[in-house]
């Protein structure tokens, strides 16, 4: 396979407005721009993925993923996140892709191993979702082809309704349930769970 990583991103200026209550703007794009970096560094680390794309609508990410090797994808103005990934999954299957990983890019706890460990789920069946820890949100579709139908992200109860659609598909379907994979941080309580827990985890990549 040649299989691809999609981490989607939008200006962490208007990223995670729900933690405005417990980070003043500065330190939230900060936190923001720390969880994009640990996911990229597992995706790296991982060393399964031919190619990792950024999608986002933001010069300054775009310009430090380029910097850093990376592909980017820009948004196109007013395209939802479903869109955006959609886009990004017909690029990589034009490009060459058999296989593509989407990430979102809030999984601090996300590790190497697991990325591994999905991609090598993917020979043996067509699609492998990764849930948040309440079943509600998708935080990872691994699928093989890519693009050969349209994703729910961005929508309350995605990870449901990707479910019903590839079952109306008729798609071989894996659940992936993982620590790293089940928890983003969306809300302050989910900060406030990641800084008991001593924050985004070291890949120990030093």
């Amino acid at each position: 396979m040649s299989t691809w990583a999609i981490i989607p991103i939008k200006d962490p200026a208007r990223a995670k407005s729900r933690l405005s209550g417990v980070l003043p703007d500065t330190e939230r794009e900060l936190f923001v721009l720390s969880l994009f970096e640990h996911v990229v560094a597992a995706a790296r680390a991982a060393d399964c993925f031919d190619r990792i794309v950024v999608a986002t609508d933001s010069d300054r990410l775009a310009g430090m993923a380029l910097d850093n090797g990376l592909g980017v994808q820009r948004d196109r103005p007013g395209a939802r996140l479903n869109q955006v990934i959609d886009e990004c999954l017909k690029r990589a299957q034009t490009e060459g892709a058999t296989a593509t990983v989407v990430l979102m890019s809030d999984l601090p706890n996300l590790t190497a191993d697991e990325l591994v460990d999905i991609v090598a789920h993917l020979p043996e069946t067509g699609v492998v979702l990764g849930p948040d820890d309440e079943d509600e949100g998708t935080n990872v579709l691994a699928m093989r082809p890519p693009g050969s139908w349209n994703t729910c992200f961005g929508n309350t109860g995605s990870f449901n309704m990707h479910r019903a659609r590839l079952q109306k598909y008729e798609v071989n379907v894996e659940i992936y349930e993982s620590p790293g994979v089940a928890f983003d941080v969306d809300t302050p309580d989910d900060y406030q769970r990641l800084s008991a827990d001593g924050g985004v985890v070291d890949l120990g990549l030093d």
